[in-house]
């Protein structure tokens, strides 16, 4: 009994309600404010509803070709019933506002209290960072109320600090600044007591900030070319020294009182003979006169003539080549 009391309020509530609603030949009205026209015109066709068109005209929150207003709002209507709509030709036409040069937060509030819409993108500029550069519509164009109005702000460039590169060689100069996004300039060689091939300056500072792949121009060490002072330069004559050294990019001077006569012999030297001296560098000397040079009339420059007893009792000399003199052992 009771399975039947159950079954019978549901046939009678379908009768009333279900079957009842369904066969009244009334449907809800649909809501289609901000449809297109094309989808409004599906949705009345899906509840047995027609849809005209009574008007079209500018609407201030809607696009061009939505519904912007529709008669009745809502309720129920008989199948078949029309729904009246008003098609939207566009948004009023509004002035657009000059904005550059105002801060963003500025700008962005005076566009949406005129109901545009803002987007905004950055840029690196030298200007204050947060200036509106550029703007799109620009200023006093009438565009469509609600249109997006792209605003080009300016930023400050991102900043890379200079290492220090005192003390590196250039490879290793070159990798520290790649590492702070940085490149190598010009290499200028400089005279430095600093290792040869070592940077010794910068263009700029370390701990400066500048624009990422900037360029660095560095002065290194030039590298001391060295040669070395023959060991054999005692006992030659000076020209034979100057000549010698000469070739070797070496400057020769004599020693203060010493003789500068081309013939001269060559004693000793400062740098010493033997040394490894920078090119370029001075050699100084100390000479001594020839000795004994022979005359044109065979006879030799010494004041004292030839006797047999001076040849038993003083030193004989010859003539080597190059002018110079070489003492012969005594003869008793």
């Amino acid at each position: 009994m009771g399975a039947a009391v159950v079954v019978a309020a549901l046939v009678l509530g379908w009768l009333m309600f279900g079957r009842g609603t369904a066969d009244d030949g009334r449907t809800d009205v649909p809501d289609l404010v901000g449809q297109t026209l094309e989808e409004a015109r599906r949705t009345t066709d899906n509840v047995e509803l027609t849809l005209t068109v009574t008007k079209k005209e500018p609407c201030a929150d809607q696009p061009k070709g939505h519904i912007c207003e529709q008669t009745p709002r809502d309720g129920r209507l008989d199948k078949g019933e029309a729904v009246s709509v008003t098609v939207s030709t566009g948004a009023p036409k509004v002035e657009v506002p000059d904005v550059t040069d105002k801060d963003e937060d500025d700008a962005s509030r005076i566009l949406e209290d005129k109901g545009f819409k803002v987007k905004l993108r950055h840029r690196v500029s030298t200007e204050d960072a947060g200036t509106v550069l550029e703007q799109d519509p620009g200023g006093g164009e009438s565009v469509e109320k609600g249109t997006q109005i792209t605003l080009t702000v300016a930023k400050e460039a991102e900043k890379a600090t200079v290492p220090d590169l005192t003390g590196s060689t250039l490879s290793e100069a070159r990798k520290l600044l790649a590492e702070h996004d940085l490149e190598l300039g010009d290499t200028t060689e400089v005279e430095s007591s600093a290792a040869a091939g070592t940077v010794v300056e910068q263009s700029t500072a370390a701990g400066d900030e500048i624009e990422p792949g900037s360029s660095v121009d560095v002065r290194i060490a030039k590298s001391v070319q060295t040669v070395q002072i023959p060991a054999d330069i005692i006992g030659k004559t000076l020209a034979e020294v100057q000549n010698e050294l000469g070739d070797l990019g070496l400057q020769v001077t004599v020693a203060s009182s010493y003789s500068q006569a081309s013939d001269a012999v060559v004693t000793s030297s400062t740098p010493a003979a033997g040394s490894e001296v920078e090119a370029g560098s001075t050699v100084v000397v100390v000479t001594e006169e020839a000795q004994g040079t022979s005359s044109d009339d065979g006879t030799t420059d010494d004041d004292t003539a030839a006797t047999p007893e001076a040849t038993t009792t003083a030193s004989d000399t010859s003539v080597t080549a190059g002018g110079r003199h070489r003492d012969r052992p005594r003869r008793y």
